[in-house]
C-alpha cells in the first residue's frame, strides 16, 4: 500500500505591460517526508521575445531528521512570431538535478496548439514532452499529454466563464496508479 501523497500549491502572477511578476508556494508531503518550494519570478517580454528568471527557496525534510534549505534558479529565454515559437530554459542552474528544456510550439489551426519539449538531465539520457491543446468551445478546452522517460500519458479538460477557470487533469505512471489534479484559477 502506498502512502497518501498530499500536494497543493497557491500562485499569483501579474503583467504589467512589458513585465510581468509572479510568486507561489508548493507544497508535497507523506507521513514521512514534506518538500515545499516557496519562489519569485520575473520576466520582461517586447515584441515576442521573453528573458525571464525565478528564485527558489527549497526546504526538504525526510522522517524525523532535521530539515534543509537549499536555493535554485531557473533562467528562460523565449521567442514568438506568428503562432510559432520556441525556447530554452535551465532549471535548478545550480543543483546536481539541474535539467535544460529545449522547446517547440505552434498554434496548428484556430484554437488548436501543440508543443514539443527535449529535456536533459545532468548524466542522464534525455527525453521527449508533448502537449496538445483543443478549443472545443470559447469556454471548453481540452488537453493531452506524453512523456517518453518514464512513459506516461495525461488528459485534462478546463472550463473558462469570465474570468473563473476549473480545471481536471489525470495522468498515468508506470509504477505508482493514476494521479488526478484539480485546478481552480481566478483572472482579473
Amino acid at each position: 500500500q502506498l502512502p497518501q501523497i498530499n500536494v497543493f500549491g497557491i500562485h499569483a502572477a501579474e503583467n504589467l505591460g512589458i513585465l510581468f511578476w509572479a510568486a507561489g508556494l508548493s507544497f508535497t508531503s507523506t507521513e514521512n517526508y514534506r518538500w515545499q518550494d516557496q519562489y519569485v519570478s520575473g520576466s520582461l517580454v517586447y515584441e515576442g521575445v521573453g528573458l525571464g528568471y525565478t528564485q527558489h527557496f527549497i526546504y526538504e525534510k525526510t522522517g524525523t531528521a532535521s530539515g534543509d534549505h537549499s536555493l535554485a534558479a531557473d533562467l528562460a529565454l523565449r521567442a514568438e512570431t506568428g503562432g510559432y515559437g520556441t525556447e530554452i530554459r535551465l532549471l535548478r542552474m545550480n543543483s546536481p538535478d539541474r535539467q535544460i528544456h529545449l522547446t517547440t510550439s505552434a498554434e496548428l489551426y484556430p484554437g488548436v496548439k501543440t508543443a514539443t519539449s527535449y529535456i536533459m538531465e545532468k548524466d542522464e539520457h534525455g527525453y521527449f514532452v508533448t502537449a496538445t491543446s483543443y478549443e472545443i468551445l470559447d469556454l471548453l478546452q481540452v488537453q493531452f499529454s506524453w512523456q517518453s522517460e518514464p512513459s506516461r500519458f495525461g488528459a485534462g479538460m478546463s472550463l473558462q466563464i469570465d474570468q473563473f477557470r476549473i480545471g481536471y487533469g489525470i495522468r498515468s505512471h508506470p509504477d505508482l496508479k493514476l494521479s488526478h489534479a484539480v485546478d481552480i484559477g481566478i483572472q482579473w
